[in-house]
């Protein structure tokens, strides 16, 4: 079996919000900012690439500046871009507001994640030949649902040893919101429901492997 790794899902530029206080409504409260990679297909992407895997990602960036430096990160961390720029849309974002015990709150923009097309998983799986780990977020994205089951169809236990099918606990809203509990019956074969590991610190900008 080979050790490369194709992960399906999610791009996003976080843009990470530490206030020095409480929030002041209606005002304005001091804080701490700053914009790095994000999503956690891509997070995953870039950690694997790290550890030494050949790693491909496919996903969906806006043609903007915030698409293309994050592709460069992905280049700058060995991951393979495999997915598609969408003129129409921006590059997914999300703001994370964290307050004084390390909480995060997102607020996030699907953006181009939402127009990851079944095609482009096609085309990347098509030549696969190890691993493959489909990230839960898509699955849970209204518009990339079709494009992450689609990866889940086609790799059987005969092309893929391994299919990672996770819904992380940070997206119990948008399971609730998009009333997603039945997910499992959505695409073939179980789908593991995890609690969420504590996130890796560069998360917060402290060791990013994209640095």
């Amino acid at each position: 079996m080979s050790d490369e790794v194709v992960v399906v899902g999610d791009l996003m530029v976080d843009v990470v919000v530490v206030p020095d206080g409480p929030l002041q409504h209606g005002s304005d409260t001091p804080s701490a900012i700053r914009t790095i990679g994000g999503g956690s297909a891509a997070n995953t992407a870039c950690w694997l690439a790290a550890a030494g895997r050949t790693v491909r990602l496919v996903a969906a960036v806006g043609d903007d500046a915030a698409g293309r430096i994050a592709l460069a990160d992905l280049e700058a961390t060995g991951v393979e871009f495999a997915g598609t720029v969408e003129p129409q849309r921006p590059t997914g974002t999300c703001v994370a507001l964290v307050d004084a015990t390390g909480e995060r709150t997102m607020l996030p923009d699907r953006g181009a994640n939402d127009a990851l097309s079944p095609t482009a998983v096609e085309r990347a799986l098509g030549r696969a030949s190890g691993w493959v780990h489909v990230s839960g977020y898509a699955l849970l994205g209204p518009g990339s649902h079709p494009a992450a089951a689609t990866a889940a169809a086609i790799t059987t236990p005969a092309r893929h040893p391994v299919v990672g099918r996770r819904l992380e606990r940070g997206a119990a809203a948008c399971r609730q919101a998009l009333a997603v509990p039945r997910v499992g019956g959505r695409v073939p074969g179980p789908v593991r429901q995890r609690r969420r590991a504590p996130r890796p610190r560069w998360r917060g900008g402290r060791a990013d492997p994209r640095a």
